[in-house]
């Protein structure tokens, strides 16, 4: 398995990235060297937040040759709490208003995507990182709901969903009718119990990103004067 890798940087952070292929395959997938699942606090520098929920492989269509696709994780304000500016850690913002975060750090709501590049039909494997259950099939909710997707779910913490190649690539949600969340108002607050239901979200949301490779005169050189 070829493995480059880069630095990856963002903001006050930087992270190896490596690139998972082998040698003439339909699948290319990425994976950080230096990850960890941290469901309440901000990551070091050098490190990468890890699904707490979900692992994610992609296989060729009908085929049991899994490549492991790295699954990232987003959590209310990063896990820095009411962070007024980064450059004064422990400093909070003192907004009326607020920032328009509530209950979801509370009710650990969290955020989910990978992504991989495509060039042959292929299945998305999720599995639950803890074993609980997302089957059967009927528990799933593609969105956009036009997709067509095939999903099946060949064992209780796990679903196998099948993505046609397509030279736009697919974008889409997956949800489980399990693992929703409620927002209900009295008015004033969001409260537990009693109140108006207002809205809903999955409490552990997932984002597939399947791209179907960039044409070469896309890519640019990496001797070009103007890169």
């Amino acid at each position: 398995m070829i493995r480059p890798c880069w630095k990856f940087f963002s903001f006050l952070a930087a992270a190896r990235l490596c690139e998972l292929k082998v040698p003439d395959s339909d699948i290319t997938t990425w994976w950080h060297e230096n990850s960890v699942v941290n469901t309440n606090t901000s990551v070091a520098a050098d490190q990468v937040r890890r699904s707490q929920r979900y692992n994610v492989s992609i296989f060729l269509a009908g085929e049991d040759d899994f490549h492991d696709s790295f699954v990232y994780e987003s959590i209310p304000r990063n896990g820095n709490g009411k962070m007024f500016d980064p450059a004064q850690p422990g400093k909070e913002y003192d907004l009326a208003d607020g920032d328009g975060i509530t209950i979801e750090a509370d009710e650990g709501i969290n955020m989910a995507w990978t992504q991989f590049i495509y060039r042959k039909d292929v299945d998305v494997r999720i599995i639950t990182t803890d074993g609980s259950s997302i089957g059967p099939a009927s528990n799933v909710v593609i969105r956009p709901v036009d997709l067509g997707f095939t999903v099946k779910s060949p064992n209780d913490n796990t679903v196998l969903i099948r993505v046609p190649l397509q030279s736009s690539g697919a974008r889409f949600s997956v949800e489980f009718k399990n693992d929703l969340f409620t927002y209900r108002s009295n008015g004033a607050d969001y409260v537990n119990d009693g109140g108006v239901i207002v809205s809903g979200e999955p409490r552990n949301g997932l984002i597939i990103f399947a791209s179907p490779p960039l044409p070469k005169n896309l890519i640019p050189s990496k001797i070009a004067s103007n890169v």
